[in-house]
């Protein structure tokens, strides 16, 4: 420091190289995202996932995995979601 300020360090960026073999297991992982979802969803989340021992959001992804990847209608996967979310009761 001099005279009571901070001095500012120089920084170099440097561009990496990577294997075309790693970006394939790179591809294959989670990805991180910010999205926002509305309040009593990421209540109903946080409960549901801390009843199971889970994080709310493997819950997310397990609840999204098999809404959108199952081969049934848009209105079958709609109402699967639908009932994970918000177990009926009885």
């Amino acid at each position: 420091m001099k005279n009571g300020k901070k001095s500012k360090k120089k920084v170099t960026k440097k561009k990496v190289s990577i294997p075309e073999d790693s970006l394939k297991d790179i591809r294959k992982g989670k990805v991180r995202i910010t999205t926002m979802i509305d309040y009593p969803i990421y209540e109903k989340l946080k409960s549901q996932a801390n009843e199971m021992g889970i994080g709310y959001q493997t819950l997310m992804n397990e609840v999204l995995e098999k809404a959108i990847l199952d081969d049934s209608s848009y209105d079958a996967r709609l109402k699967k979601l639908e009932n994970a979310v918000f177990k009926k009761q009885a």
